[in-house]
């Protein structure tokens, strides 16, 4: 751990350094006319400098909520969360209620009963290891496509195929927010999709709490945190470890970690936000466990992954801007046991800049422009010569290579009449090993008389171009550790279009969401069969076409008792490709809150979920994967304010179902647990 964290330290340092680097390369590499581009809205930046600043009364949120849900009245940075009713884009919204009712530690783990999404579990832990998320059948296979930003951050998945979501645990979060399909002009690269992940911020005054559960399978998971908050700022400490012996030898984990975050108003207009993280998971491997990237070598038992994370963040609020400027870096370090003892996979390290502004022009029009700058690179990366074999005794070749990408966008939204109003941008990318390319999206929101407040339907249309730019892996076959694995410099991006149209309609107790969507992908990067010697073996080769219908259903038929229903259907081009996602999945959760008069506060929360069609490949063979109907009961009851007890019961219904072949889920499971709070 001591050797990650310095280590990550000379990174965080690294990138005030590499900062101004980045950008003047940034420009001097982009085409003539985007640097244009770029320098003209870095001035329009710079000019709201000018503006008057806003009274600080005005900064503060409404209802922000901190850590276990305690209040927090001061400065608040994080934009607010708009409702469906004003997107173009389909959004999953987990709110903290909804967190706190599920028992849960994880970001990924209160996902997976979520219509058009599907959580896909390798280890004893659902969120642990290499838990992979798919929206609309996108991300299990290949690069995950999908882009988590964590208060901003972009989590290491440019590189490294997959995020890395186990540190999250969720009493410190305040809202997961999950847009089905690829968002790119505002968030960059990926197909499947975004998980924008944002932290609650602490209440003022001390504050913190400890959290300890005990489970089957000599499971424990605890979490703490402690805190301090006033007016002009705050700082928190948390930490989590999670460990299991699972159901079977092969399924142990430990999953470790720790996090400072603090925030200070610099001024009336400005706030400076910093944050350090470190997390490590280690886990066992058996089976039909293949994840393309680093782990590839069939002798490996074992994995173990520690990420290191810092970002530093200034915001400044005007009378008709936002301004927001973060340096961020992300070192992950991949281990496993089949090497030489303790001997490294690689080192992978991401740095960038993320600058963006957002203008009111008035209360029709908005426009956002920024730029993102990053630097991925990979050093100490063991690899053979090509056709060597796979012994430990053949001396490996110490590699490095490096990418660079920079990209800047403009997004609009206006309102032409109350009625009707238009999103859309586009984003201009740079990508120094296939050059440039452009990403736009454009969307309408039509609401009839009074659709504003969900009473009648709202209407949206919405186009996206999205783009995956190839990882470390793909470009130049790092990470292999004895296997020559497929690359190919002169890889292109997978690009997507989505096409989606949505209505939604509710009253006071109940609101519906129906989507349909069809998506035509091109390019996706793919190994023939068979491969053509000699390498190169994976060509930008595969096209394809899958459409989908979602649809969601909220209902309160009386107080404290919320039921919500959901159905997704996927029709899928390519099965071998589009694995591990289910053509069908029937969702239900129920919420129930009651304040009882003796103990306190109780919530009931059962979820659940029925689910067909998916598929696997094994040895190069499509695999059915049988039908299964799962349900969870999390119960919890807050017997004062600073004292809670919960008690958790996973997977009722079946314990033999798969989600990936030869890897069964982890039975019916018992836990409970208590919370402590001051």
């Amino acid at each position: 751990m001591h050797t990650s964290f310095f280590r990550a330290a000379g990174s965080c340092r690294r990138i005030l350094g590499l900062g101004c680097g980045l950008l003047f390369a940034g420009c001097g590499s982009l085409p003539i006319g985007a640097g244009w581009r770029l320098a003209a809205w870095l001035f329009l930046a710079l000019a709201t400098t000018t503006a008057t600043p806003v009274d600080a009364g005005e900064m503060a949120p409404e209802n922000a909520q901190g850590s276990e849900g305690a209040d927090a009245p001061y400065l608040e940075t994080i934009e607010v969360v708009a409702p469906q009713v004003e997107r173009t884009s389909t959004v999953t919204l987990i709110d903290q209620e909804l967190m706190h009712a599920q028992n849960h530690y994880v970001a990924y783990d209160v996902l997976k009963y979520q219509p058009g999404l599907h959580s896909v579990q390798r280890t004893g832990f659902v969120g642990s290891g290499l838990s992979r998320l798919t929206l609309r059948g996108l991300g299990a296979d290949g690069p995950a496509g999908l882009v988590v930003l964590v208060d901003g951050r972009p989590d290491a998945s440019v590189s490294f195929a997959h995020p890395t979501p186990s540190a999250l645990h969720l009493a410190n979060i305040r809202s997961i927010e999950v847009i089905h399909g690829p968002s790119p002009v505002l968030f960059g690269a990926g197909l499947a999709g975004v998980v924008n992940i944002v932290s609650a911020r602490p209440s003022q005054g001390a504050s913190g709490f400890f959290r300890q559960s005990f489970g089957r399978f000599d499971t424990s998971e605890s979490s703490a945190a402690l805190a301090y908050g006033n007016e002009q700022g705050y700082l928190r400490l948390s930490g989590s470890h999670r460990e299991t012996d699972g159901s079977l030898p092969e399924l142990a984990a430990e999953v470790k970690s720790l996090k400072f975050q603090s925030a200070y108003r610099l001024t009336d207009r400005w706030e400076l936000a910093f944050t350090a993280g470190w997390n490590e998971d280690a886990f066992g491997v058996f089976g039909n466990f293949f994840v393309p990237g680093p782990f590839t070598d069939p002798r490996t038992e074992g994995l173990d992954l520690t990420q290191t994370t810092f970002d530093l963040t200034a915001t400044g609020r005007y009378s008709n801007a936002v301004t927001s400027i973060m340096l961020w870096s992300d070192d992950l370090e991949p281990r496993s046991q089949v090497l030489d003892t303790g001997e490294e996979r690689a080192d992978v390290d991401e740095l960038g800049i993320k600058a963006k502004t957002e203008w009111s022009f008035s209360e029709r029009t908005t426009l956002t422009a920024g730029f993102d700058l990053l630097k991925a690179e990979t050093a100490n990366s063991p690899v053979l010569p090509p056709f060597g074999g796979p012994g430990l005794s053949i001396p490996r070749e110490r590699v490095g290579e490096s990418l660079r990408e920079y990209g800047l966008y403009g997004f609009l939204t206006h309102e032409l009449s109350s009625r009707l109003e238009v999103q859309g941008g586009l984003r201009i990318i740079h990508h120094s090993e296939y050059g440039t390319e452009s990403a736009e999206e454009l969307g309408l929101v039509w609401r009839l008389e009074g659709g504003a407040e969900a009473a009648v339907p709202v209407f949206r249309l919405r186009y996206t171009r999205g783009y995956q730019s190839p990882t470390l892996q793909q470009l130049f076959g790092v990470f292999r550790a004895g296997v020559q694995g497929p690359a190919n410099p002169d890889l292109g991006p997978e690009r997507l279009r989505q096409f989606e149209a949505g209505v939604t309609w509710g009253g006071p107790r109940w609101s519906l969401d129906l989507v349909a969507f069809r998506q035509k992908g091109k390019d996706l990067i793919s190994r023939p069969s068979p491969p053509p010697p000699p390498p190169p073996d994976i060509q930008n080769s595969i096209d394809f076409s899958n459409s989908g219908l979602e649809a969601r259903l909220r209902f309160n038929p009386v107080e404290g008792l919320t039921l919500h229903a959901g159905v997704a259907a996927l029709d899928i081009d390519l099965r071998d490709r589009f694995v591990r996602a289910p053509e069908l999945t029937l969702d239900l959760t129920a919420s129930y809150k009651a304040s009882l008069r003796r103990t306190g506060d109780l919530a009931l929360h059962l979820t659940g979920r029925y689910a067909d069609g998916g598929t696997d490949v094994v040895n190069g063979q499509v695999v059915d994967l049988d039908s299964y109907v799962a349900f969870d009961l999390h119960a919890r009851l807050d017997l004062t304010d600073h004292v809670g007890a919960f008690v958790s019961l996973d997977n009722l219904t079946d314990e033999d179902y798969e989600l990936v072949v030869d890897i069964p889920v982890q039975p019916r499971t018992l836990s409970a647990g208590f919370v402590l709070k001051f």
